[in-house]
């Protein structure tokens, strides 16, 4: 193929026919001027003379042969025997001597050859100026691209190889290393274990010792046989067992201990389902115990802790570095050396490679680190709280690295889930509104998860020292975190709006006017049972505040599903909304008509025929507030809904408490109904008049006096009966 400057390239002839047509169209206006004009033919000559002369190509320089050309393959670099097309003659006239063009690269320049005309000798021959240049023959550089991949390939071998041995090495190390602690820890037990046994013999010889003594002081009483009093080998090994039996459960109670520990996190959302509360000493005096357990199954580092201590305390960031990763993977192990660590005094260097900014990969180790030293212990949480990392750790939450944040956020959690005091000290460091920004960027999900927890945490025990400003904040960042398609985000957020209910009727309110209730409601809708149950504890907090309060709750639609969670099969999940409805039925009137409109009550009545005791006392509660509540109207629709039934069934329990709930619910039936006669009928049908009277004589006198009063105001027999027990006692 040849090649050629693009100064030298001829134009073809649909280029030519292109130009032709464009310049008649540009000089058609002239063509007839021209014609009778000889001056300007002669310069239309001149011109087309001029641009032939510039086309002209350079003379053609003879060059040597290839060394590649053979008797079969033509050399492209000789010059061709073949006459030039007419196109391309030179005419003779003296031309000027000039120098031959440079040759340019040419590697980009490759064209397609030039269409024929017609014969051989109007190809163009191939024209090349300077040196020689080969075309590169595949079949020889294939061989050198093969070799130069084969090097390619050994080195990558080699470097993987040497990856490999470092890894392995690495590996070999840490293997060693816990080998050696193993090993220390065996020395370590088997020491203690001829501790124990030197002191089990010293206690049986000094036993020994004690009733030889004894003998002597009392020859009198040794027994005529000759027996001696000196202990024989079967009681040696009875001691022996005895203290083994001690040394045993000693170490089952290490274990439970231990187990407690790993596990505290699920008791306190156990605790928090339940509504139990614990004494704050109580929880310290146990964590203490656990702590002693827990030191005593520590690793045993002391061969390393300080070096790994001084290591971080040097300003070299590498061996700072390597230290801080190393005190993490310890403090990560099944049996962490915490309390090691900390009386080696790791926390201020920790600390202050945590404000380290420049160096995102050892604030991330640091912060680690003191995440899983603030996870031990209440005493490990409070060493860290003591040391000041409650500040440096908030700060960390507007880091721009967001490995730094979540690490951040975990180490927060357990110190805020320590307890009300370590959940103060947080938030007068200023962890909410951090926190709360971190929900307003792309983050991961675990990371929403875990500012979630956070957030429910700081609520969870209860009087938080929060300003109005912040506590606003929160009521909106809840509804975003309710608001979440993850199920768990949903659930936890959720318990934080209960546990943020109970700061009082402002904090409600704050919750209403966020719109928050509208998507508790829907999340009653939830197939999740944790959703379920957290969403009917954080609607029944608000429905139990003030008329608008649960007037919000009520207009949010909640009344159905209520009704539907009466025959729930969780008996927690049909308690509690019957526990919601008991406080939605103290209302107004209003409050009252829409329960009755969406057939709450017939529901009601079916719980309280239940066999469960505190679904039944909730739902007579509900049924006992509807009584109190309700309008002239309203009581003759509940009377004919089948209350009076019900109530009557209920006084023939045996729960006193519920017997006078329903003796005060009837006295209100009767006090608002305008049919005195009749209700005292349906009363007496269901067997109720019976029931009264036998009550006249219960043994809680507030019973037995309500029951007198009923009898006396409303039923006849009633008064004919008092009468013959006067006259009976004159």
């Amino acid at each position: 193929m040849s090649f050629r400057h693009p100064s030298t390239i001829r134009l073809t002839p649909a280029m030519q026919r292109r130009f032709s047509k464009e310049n008649e169209k540009k000089k058609s206006t002239k063509v007839n001027e021209e014609k009778l004009n000889l001056k300007s033919i002669r310069e239309r000559r001149e011109r087309l003379q001029a641009i032939l002369q510039s086309r002209r190509l350079p003379p053609l320089m003879p060059t040597p042969s290839s060394s590649r050309s053979n008797s079969n393959t033509k050399n492209p670099h000789q010059p061709s025997n073949m006459t030039l097309s007419p196109h391309w003659k030179e005419k003779e006239q003296p031309k000027p001597e000039r120098q031959p063009t440079p040759q340019p690269n040419i590697s980009n320049l490759r064209l397609t050859p030039l269409p024929s005309r017609g014969g051989h000798s109007d190809r163009l021959p191939d024209i090349r100026q300077g040196q020689e240049q080969e075309q590169p023959d595949d079949d020889v550089q294939r061989p050198a691209t093969q070799e130069h991949l084969q090097q390619m390939h050994d080195q990558m071998t080699q470097d993987i190889q040497q990856l490999m041995q470092q890894q392995m090495q690495q590996m070999q190390q840490l293997l060693n290393q816990k080998k050696e602690q193993q090993l220390r820890k065996q020395k370590k037990q088997e020491q203690l274990e001829q501790e124990h046994m030197q002191q089990r013999a010293q206690e049986a010889h000094e036993e020994e010792n004690r009733k030889r003594t004894e003998e002597e002081e009392k020859p009198q009483e040794q027994p005529e046989t000759g027996e001696s009093t000196t202990p024989t080998a079967d009681e040696g090994a009875t001691a022996d067992t005895a203290a083994d039996t001690a040394a045993d459960k000693t170490q089952e109670k290490e274990d439970t201990s231990q187990e407690a520990a790993a596990n505290v996190e699920e008791k306190h959302e156990k605790e928090d389902q339940e509504g139990a509360t614990t004494e704050e000493g109580g929880e310290r005096e146990g964590e203490e115990e656990e702590g002693v357990g827990q030191e005593a199954e520590e690793d045993d580092i002391s061969d390393e802790v300080n070096d790994i201590v001084e290591g971080i305390k040097s300003g070299d960031y590498r061996l700072q570095l390597s230290n801080t990763e190393r005190a993490r993977v310890h403090l990560s192990s099944n049996n962490p050396p915490t309390n090691q660590f900390i009386r080696a005094g790791i926390l201020p260097p920790l600390i202050a490679c945590m404000e380290k900014g420049d160096s995102p990969e050892l604030q991330m180790e640091a912060a680690w680190a003191v995440t899983n030293i603030a996870s031990g212990t209440s005493d490990h949480t409070w060493a860290v709280v003591d040391s000041g990392a409650v500040g440096v750790l908030v700060r960390l939450l507007s880091s721009p690295d967001m490995g730094v944040k979540e690490q951040a956020v975990w180490a927060l959690g357990n110190i805020v889930g320590d307890g009300a005091e370590c959940r103060d000290r947080a938030i007068q460091e200023g962890i909410i509104r951090p926190l709360i920004n971190l929900l307003y960027v792309t983050m991961p999900l675990s990371l929403r998860r875990q500012v979630c927890w956070v957030i429910t945490n700081l609520f969870r025990v209860k009087n938080p020292i929060v300003s109005p400003e912040e506590r606003k904040e929160c009521a909106h960042a809840l509804k975003d975190l309710v608001g979440h398609i993850d199920t768990q985000v949903q659930a936890d957020a959720l318990w934080g709006v209960a546990y943020f209910a109970d700061l009082g009727p402002q904090a409600i309110t704050e919750l209403v006017e966020s719109g928050l209730v509208r998507d508790m409601v829907q999340r009653l809708y939830s197939d999740h049972d944790r959703v379920v149950t957290a969403a009917l504890r954080a609607t029944g907090s608000v429905a139990a505040g003030t008329n608008e309060q649960t007037d919000a709750v009520v207009q949010a639609g909640a009344l159905p599903i209520y009704r539907e969670m009466l025959s729930h099969t969780n008996p927690g999940v049909a308690r509690e909304a019957a526990w919601i409805l008991s406080n939605i039925t103290a209302g107004t009137t209003r409050h009252i008509q829409l329960v009755m409109d969406v057939q709450v009550v017939p529901a009601l009545i079916s719980a309280v025929e239940k066999n469960d005791a505190e679904l039944r006392k909730e739902a007579t509660w509900a049924l006992s507030n509807l009584t109190a509540g309700c309008s002239t109207e309203q009581v003759d629709v509940l009377v004919n809904t089948g209350v009076l039934k019900c109530l009557c069934g209920v006084l023939a329990g045996d729960d006193p408490g519920m017997v006078l709930v329903a003796l005060d619910a009837i006295n209100n039936i009767f006090k608002k109904t305008e049919k005195d006669e009749a209700t005292a009928r349906i009363v007496e049908s269901y067997g109720g008049l019976e029931t009264l009277k036998s009550l006249q004589s219960h043994q809680e006198m507030q019973i037995s006096k309500m029951a007198k009063y009923l009898l006396k105001a409303y039923f006849q027999d009633g008064q004919e009966d008092e009468e013959e027990q006067e006259e009976k006692q004159q």
